[in-house]
């Protein structure tokens, strides 16, 4: 009788370390696979912002192409400036607002549209 409960005792305690395990592998599993869903949807994020950063500054040197070429426009609520071949550029009294330059490359004061070239005329043809 008592070997009978020390083995029933056994065979649970058998059955609970095969569930521990059980459980433990599909816990790390899952952590594992978190780790690397989590390693690729930075990689899509900072491709997602490598593509809007690209979008925005060409869309704003389309915009100052298609205005002749000012010194500054005025874009988002920003004095942008831009460089001899186009690029824009934010300034502060010391130098390039990087802060708002990132703001603003990055769509996160609104997005840049891009100016279609149909609009410009119709602007053009409207002012005649």
């Amino acid at each position: 009788m008592w070997l009978e409960a020390f083995n029933q005792q056994q065979k649970k305690r058998l059955q609970y370390f095969i569930w521990f395990c059980g459980v433990s592998f599909i816990v790390t599993s899952m952590l594992v696979q978190g780790i690397e869903i989590k390693e690729e949807a930075e990689h899509t994020k900072l491709n997602v912002l490598k593509q809007t950063f690209y979008k925005s500054a060409s869309t704003l040197r389309q915009r100052w192409e298609l205005q002749d070429k000012p010194a500054q426009l005025d874009i988002a609520g920003m004095n942008v400036e831009f460089t001899a071949r186009g690029w824009p550029i934010v300034l502060n009294g010391n130098g390039i607002d990087c802060r708002r330059m990132w703001d603003l490359l990055a769509s996160r004061s609104g997005a840049v549209s891009y100016l279609r070239f149909d609009s410009k005329k119709r602007n053009e043809i409207s002012s005649i």
